[in-house]
C-alpha cells in the first residue's frame, strides 16, 4: 500500500480525505480561548499527526486493533481539546 510501485499515492489520498473531514465536519472547543490561535494551522497539526500515527500503525503490521487505535486517537484529541463536536452530516 505504501510501496513506490503502488499506482496511487496513499498518503496523498489520506491527507485530502482527512483535510476535508476535519475542516468541514469538526468544530473545536477549548478550555482557554486563545484569540491568536490560527485554527487552520491547528487543524493541519491534527491532520498530519493522525496521518503519521496511521502510517506507523501500518508499518508495524497493525499490531493494535482498529478499535484500540480509534480509542487512543479519541483520548489523544480529548487530552488536547476537551470538546470536539462532529456534525451529523451524511
Amino acid at each position: 500500500m505504501l510501496r513506490p510501485s503502488t499506482n496511487y499515492n496513499f498518503r496523498e489520498k489520506l491527507t485530502k480525505k482527512l483535510d476535508s473531514l476535519y475542516r468541514e465536519e469538526f468544530d473545536y472547543s477549548f478550555t482557554e480561548n486563545d484569540p491568536n490561535l490560527d485554527i487552520h494551522i491547528f487543524t493541519t497539526y491534527l491532520i498530519y499527526g493522525m496521518i503519521d500515527l496511521i502510517l506507523e500503525w501500518i508499518e508495524n503490521n497493525f499490531q493494535q486493533s482498529s478499535s484500540y487505535m480509534g480509542d487512543q486517537l479519541i483520548r489523544i484529541y480529548k487530552s488536547n481539546t476537551p470538546k470536539l463536536y462532529v456534525s451529523n452530516q451524511g
